[in-house]
């Protein structure tokens, strides 16, 4: 649980979140793909040139990342000192996070401040699945109902 969820896949998550504040980084841009229903929306032609220019599928801008940054910030005296983390802003103190603060990023801070600022729904949506899968997974003890919703 260590390892896999909080060195690796709550750490690559913030990379996607926070790829436009660092310029290195093991996550890419993925270019957001439209469905029929975004491109009907938008009224255009020809499919190639508007999958070309359409945004970044889990784009945070600068702006809303330091908004967020300092939603954390101000979120803190409210933390139960139940949490080891500090609850500081992770886009300027990421640098030291343990597995544990990675796990904390990812079960607390996502789902409560970064998610709401990632524009494209499909995105947000994909996000909340596999938050959810993963808390799911990292319970003591896992249902067949658990086990039915992490599949899902």
């Amino acid at each position: 649980e260590m390892h896999l969820i909080g060195q690796n896949v709550a750490r690559f998550i913030f990379e996607l979140l926070t790829v436009k504040m660092k310029p290195t980084t093991r996550a890419k841009r993925v270019q957001y793909t439209p469905t029929i229903e975004d491109l009907r929306k938008y009224r255009k032609a020809e499919r190639t040139k508007i999958t070309r220019n359409w945004p970044y599928s889990f784009n945070i801008s600068k702006k809303n990342l330091k908004i967020a940054g300092s939603l954390v910030e101000q979120a803190r005296s409210t933390m139960p000192s139940s949490f080891d983390n500090s609850w500081f802003d992770p886009l300027e103190n990421s640098g030291g996070y343990r597995a544990v603060d990675w796990i904390e990023f990812l079960f607390f801070m996502l789902p409560l401040v970064f998610i709401d600022f990632i524009t494209e729904k499909t995105s947000q949506l994909a996000l909340v699945r596999l938050y959810t899968a993963l808390r799911l997974a990292s319970q003591r003890e896992i249902t067949s109902a658990d086990v039915h919703k992490i599949k899902t």
